[in-house]
């Protein structure tokens, strides 16, 4: 199998693992209370399927909105998101630009536009000794890394490599 192929295949292997977490977290920690958006009404249509799959309807609590919905911030332990980070131009060089929805993937022209608006609304809604994990594109571990200290000046902030050996998790540890 060609290299690029394999590591593809390892990232979904591990984002699965994560995905699936998510749902059974509700299952397995039957007090917690998880708010999922969206900004994909189909998105959000998914994901419902997958909590009534497990049993975990009751503790999610879904709302079709761009990354944090308006209402009053209420605080979080964790955020976990897989944001849009394909830079614009690499995005329209793969074989998935015209296939997926480009609202999924344009991360715009560094790839990381979506986290910085995401990073002016979390700590608002974070609550002390939180986290954050957020998937990045492979080459974006330095610059994420970069964004998230400036943004979150006391935190504990590392980049974690996927199966592949790729950078592909930035994880945010709030004081």
């Amino acid at each position: 199998m060609a290299p690029g192929l394999q590591r593809t295949k390892n990232d979904c292997r591990y984002w699965h693992r994560l995905r699936r977490y998510r749902c059974y977290s509700g299952k397995h920690i039957p007090d917690i209370h998880i708010l999922a958006t969206d900004i994909s009404s189909a998105a959000l249509q998914v994901a419902k399927r997958n909590a009534d799959k497990f049993n975990v309807e009751k503790q999610i609590e879904f709302i079709e909105c761009d990354l944090l919905p308006d209402s009053d911030p209420r605080p979080l332990g964790l955020i976990c998101a897989n944001l849009p980070y394909i830079p614009t131009q690499t995005l329209h060089g793969l074989p998935v630009y015209g296939h997926e929805p480009t609202l999924a993937l344009d991360g715009g022209v560094d790839g990381l536009d979506i986290y910085r608006r995401l990073f002016k609304l979390a700590p608002n809604w974070l609550a002390p000794k939180s986290m954050m994990l957020l998937e990045i594109e492979s080459s974006q571990g330095v610059s994420a890394r970069s964004l998230a200290h400036h943004t979150f000046g006391g935190a504990t902030i590392h980049v974690h490599k996927d199966l592949a050996g790729q950078d592909r998790l930035l994880e945010i540890c709030l004081p």
